[in-house]
């Protein structure tokens, strides 16, 4: 019987059978891989979801206008197709009326400039 067991011992040497059978294990994971870089994709892609959020939380804050801020204000409006005077950075009563119009145009509550105008008409603030 003390000599069964040796061969019960001697069982386990067949074991190393394994490794070609891990040898196609590495296959396996090559697809996991790919399928975990789709899976990072998509996260990646619902990740710039949730920013957009806080824009649109923040577009009714009031913009402290620089006369820098005027002139990109006062350029993207041009190029928007309104007049709002001449592009000196100074809000004279044709730039007013230049916003208000692209506000009321694109949607936005009149009079104020405000994050949400700014992103409009893709000003940087």
């Amino acid at each position: 019987p003390k000599e069964e067991s040796k061969e019960v011992t001697a069982a386990p040497e067949p074991a190393p059978v394994a490794p070609p059978a891990a040898a196609s294990a590495p296959v396996e994971p090559a697809t996991d891989i790919e399928e975990i870089t789709s899976i990072e994709s998509l996260g990646s892609d619902s990740a710039p979801a949730p920013a957009p959020a806080p824009e649109i939380d923040d577009g009714d804050d009031v913009v402290t206008v620089t006369p820098a801020i005027m002139r990109k204000v006062q350029q993207a409006l041009v190029n928007a197709g309104f007049n709002p005077g001449p592009v000196d950075g100074v809000s004279g009563a044709k730039t007013v009326s230049a916003i208000e119009s692209f506000q009321k145009q694109n949607g936005i509550p009149a009079g104020k400039i405000t994050k949400k105008t700014l992103r409009a008409l893709g000003v940087d603030f």
